[in-house]
């Protein structure tokens, strides 16, 4: 089923998609607005996905501009043969002077500042970088936006883990208060069925999507609220 009727609204399925892996991802570096390339593996699982995906019906393509998420999308959309339109608003949190550093050798060089970012990461920034409040406020207009664009359609939207953590909190209307929403990603996407002009009701958002799509093909994971950072 590719779209519903809710009280005379029509929905739009959204897959939300989070790049393949890179060598930054792996070694778990902080790389937000890093250009990190994918490695062997990270095109092995956009392509995994792509196949996936092929015989779905999916209206447009869109990706944070970095390379790591083009590529991915650009797999994607190929057997579609739908071109990929880039938007900054779904690029991932700039993590300032931490980009290109491992966790442990943030916390060891920024004590306090690691501190602060760890009991509260969605309101506070390190140096240079961004809050989880920042990135929301850019990227959830831009969602709203496709919603209302595409409605009754299907589309794609290739982003990056902490984005896509935010988006899915603020769809959810979760509020952070010292804890940070832990999401495991299974199968690297994401089905939302939404509503535009609904979100932030029980009935706005359809999670887990009624889709078809099996279990794994979902971030479907464990959804908690656990204090420490993403």
């Amino acid at each position: 089923m590719r779209s519903r009727k809710s009280e005379g609204r029509v929905t739009t399925r959204v897959f939300l998609v989070r790049h393949g892996s890179t060598v930054l991802s792996v070694e778990d570096r902080f790389a937000g607005r890093t250009n990190a390339a994918l490695s062997d593996q990270g095109r092995e699982q956009a392509q995994s996905l792509a196949k996936r995906l092929a015989k779905e019906s999916l209206s447009a393509f869109y990706a944070s501009p970095l390379d790591r998420t083009m590529e991915t999308a650009s797999m994607l959309a190929n057997p579609h043969q739908k071109p990929v339109q880039s938007d900054p608003a779904f690029r991932e949190i700039d993590h300032g002077v931490w980009e290109g550093l491992t966790r442990h050798e943030a916390e060891t060089k920024f004590g306090e500042m690691y501190a602060r970012w760890e009991a509260d990461p969605f309101n506070y920034a390190p140096d240079g970088g961004e809050s989880g409040l920042s990135v929301t406020a850019r990227a959830m207009p831009a969602l709203l936006s496709l919603v209302e664009k595409h409605a009754g359609e299907t589309i794609c939207v290739i982003s990056h883990k902490a984005t896509i953590r935010l988006l899915l909190s603020a769809v959810l209307g979760y509020i952070f208060g010292g804890t940070t929403l832990h999401i495991w990603f299974v199968g690297h996407i994401l089905c939302l069925c939404l509503c535009a002009g609904m979100l932030g009701t029980p009935r706005g958002v359809s999670y887990p999507c009624p889709c078809g799509l099996p279990q794994w093909s979902f971030a479907f994971g464990i959804l908690s609220s656990i204090a420490g950072g993403p």
